[in-house]
């Protein structure tokens, strides 16, 4: 028994189909991780080729055949299937490359959102005989980009109906870059007007250089929180405002709020007025006086409160201490907190003034 045999050396051919495997094992990760596949369309033969990770991204099952073209657009919303199904038939009939993303339902997963782009592939005659394409599953990104778009509408929306001035300066230029309606509103410039001059114009003289300093503040990293300046109305009347604003950012921009206390700043000055004229009576009545507050505190006594009784407001400064040093028998002593506790609160009650009581001191 002859036995003949040939021995070829395979070796460069097993490394080629090594590597062949390694590049189709790299190329099916990279698509899992991208979240993209490839296809090709044959519209000859209207037969598809799928990668395996477009049947997992349009929720198909691997198969060697993959579904026909009607069976993958059944899963297409109606608007979506006429603009993919013009594209294709442009594709078919003047070999136009096209790039689209539609909403695709997959079962069980809900609509998806996928980025299809296709190039023409052309026979010897130039005329076209298929697609080449990659399909990218884009439902996050245009998630974050419609939650994106509906933050800043929402951003703009409170930009241009906030009661206060919402603004952006330059530290370095001294100018406000930009600022919403309100600065119409509350100091009668328009958005135009009021970037076109250094901010330090429209601040009162008298506050300019504390303002100087805040700005040193900004660019220095920190914040401002309420802090209070003055700024001119167009028809050159001056409003208050209070200011909170961000540190600098690398840009040198600051975001400041600014607020209307005009009303506030008014109220505030007639109140002192008030308590100055208060105070001014309260220190020449020819009758003796004292101011206690609710929780039976002391607060003060007129020169005549002491020239009659004896006593300053450190002496006394509760009334608890002035009923002891007042009242010293107690029994009496008793009596007077009884009927002046009646008093006070029959006054409360009734919200008239208190009614007078004889008491010996």
């Amino acid at each position: 028994v002859l036995l003949f045999s040939i021995i070829h050396d395979i070796s460069e051919r097993k490394k080629a189909e090594n590597a062949l495997l390694v590049s189709e094992y790299r190329l099916k990760e990279g698509q899992s991780i991208a979240n993209f596949g490839n296809f090709e369309h044959d519209f000859h033969k209207d037969t598809l080729w799928w990668s395996e990770q477009t049947y997992n991204i349009l929720g198909f099952p691997v198969a060697d055949i993959p579904p026909g073209y009607e069976t993958f657009a059944m899963r297409l919303p109606d608007g979506d299937k006429e603009k993919l199904n013009d594209l294709v038939r442009r594709a078919r009939k003047h070999g136009e490359d096209y790039s689209l993303t539609y909403r695709y339902q997959v079962p069980e997963k809900g609509m998806k959102h996928i980025q299809v782009k296709a190039q023409v592939i052309v026979d010897e005659k130039g005329q076209p005989k298929g697609l080449k394409g990659t399909v990218h599953d884009v439902t996050r990104q245009t998630q974050i980009e419609t939650d994106l778009k509906q933050t800043k509408a929402s951003l703009e929306s409170t930009f241009n109906i906030s009661p206060s001035i919402i603004s952006k300066a330059n530290m370095i230029t001294g100018y406000f870059v930009e600022v919403n309606p309100a600065v119409t509103r509350i100091l009668g410039y328009s958005a135009e007007e009021f970037t076109s001059k250094p901010f330090v114009d429209f601040i009162h003289p008298e506050d300019r250089k504390e303002t100087g300093g805040k700005v040193s503040q900004l660019t220095s990293g920190l914040g401002i929180s309420s802090y209070e300046n003055r700024y001119r109305h167009k028809d050159g009347s001056y409003r208050w405002i209070a200011w909170d604003a961000s540190p600098a950012d690398s840009d040198s921009i600051v975001t400041a709020i600014g607020s209307d206390i005009t009303t506030r700043k008014l109220a505030e000055s007639r109140l002192k007025e008030s308590e100055s004229k208060f105070r001014s009576l309260f220190n020449v009545a020819a009758i003796p006086l004292c101011y206690v507050d609710e929780a039976g505190v002391i607060i003060d006594c007129n020169d005549r409160f002491t020239q009659t009784f004896g006593y300053t407001q450190s002496d006394v400064p509760t009334l608890e201490e002035w009923w002891v040093l007042a009242y010293p028998d107690p029994d009496y002593r008793k009596w007077v907190v009884q009927t002046w506790d009646a008093a006070v609160e029959k006054a409360r009650l009734l919200n008239t003034d208190i009614e007078s009581v004889e008491y010996e001191v």
